[in-house]
């Protein structure tokens, strides 16, 4: 949590699958809403899901909701450097049916490439997934 941002929380995740990666972030919203501007480092396809973008660049999440914002870019190796920590496992929810647990190495890593008003650095579960 932050203290510019009261009630808010912000959860990171890193998945690298197929030679793609995909930092993801999760803003959660307090009672009194999110409104802050969300910027990755480096190239990639960015997308929003929930929230919305306001005319000055800002994202605005309401009161109690939550948004997404994804990038994807060309994987780096960075989950599979990434700390182990098999007790990140509710990683694996977000890839519930697509892959095996086998299949997955799990950890984290302290700062994900994103900068979050409001926010230090976002830490993030991350799984590097083997192709089979």
């Amino acid at each position: 949590t932050s203290p510019a941002a009261p009630g808010c929380a912000v959860h990171g995740a890193l998945v690298e699958w197929g030679g793609r990666r995909l930092d993801a972030i999760r803003i959660e919203a307090g009672p009194a809403g999110y409104t802050g501007r969300v910027r990755f480092e480096g190239r990639g396809v960015v997308g929003l899901r929930g929230g919305r973008l306001l005319s000055d660049g800002r994202l605005r999440v309401e009161p109690g909701r939550a948004a997404w914002v994804l990038r994807e870019t060309e994987a780096t190796g960075a989950a599979a450097q990434a700390a182990e920590d098999r007790s990140l496992g509710s990683i694996l929810t977000l890839l519930r049916g697509t892959v095996e647990p086998r299949d997955v190495r799990v950890g984290w890593v302290p700062a994900l490439p994103v900068r979050v008003e409001g926010w230090g650095p976002v830490p993030a579960a991350t799984a590097a997934i083997r192709s089979p």
